[in-house]
């Protein structure tokens, strides 16, 4: 556990780091850093306050589950191709059967899947990640197409000026 406290601290210009106009805050910034107040204008902090932890938060607390989806990955690639599963048709509802077949077949107490020799919940926890990517893929998709329908309807978008 870290023993930095959890304080908000202002954004600096690295191009005035030492100055008086270092702890200045930018209007439209959303930067911050929990480093400790001394360390302001010296260059030795780092604005990821906020930020996921990706590597504290994701991989160091799930190293064997991430492996084992890993492998399942593989598996897949080598089955079928790699990447092949982005294409599929009806990807999120046919993957989303897969998961919760692998989760029945856990929870009648098998434990491996007869093809590929690995773990159902390795298979369930791939199949949620890929459902997960493919709705925030589409989540992505509807937010362009919205911000594209807004610039059509702006009276100012096409003028030749």
């Amino acid at each position: 556990m870290s023993s930095k406290p959890n304080v908000t601290m202002p954004f600096l210009n690295p191009n005035v780091a030492g100055s008086g106009q270092a702890m200045q805050r930018a209007s439209d910034s959303k930067e911050f850093t929990t480093d400790k107040p001394e360390l302001i204008g010296t260059g030795a902090i780092k604005y990821d306050a906020g930020k996921p932890s990706v590597w504290r938060g994701v991989i160091n607390y799930f190293p064997r589950a991430l492996w084992q989806v890993a492998e399942i990955s593989t598996f897949g690639a080598k089955k079928y191709s790699w990447a092949g599963w982005e294409g599929v048709e009806e990807g999120f509802e046919r993957y989303k059967d897969a998961q919760f077949r692998h989760a029945l077949k856990q929870a009648m107490g098998e434990t491996d899947d007869g093809d590929s020799k690995l773990l159902h919940l390795a298979h369930e926890a791939w199949g949620a990640l890929a459902t997960l990517e493919l709705h925030l893929r589409k989540l992505e998709e509807a937010n362009e197409a919205v911000e594209f329908e807004k610039l059509l309807a702006d009276p100012a978008f096409g003028k030749v000026i």
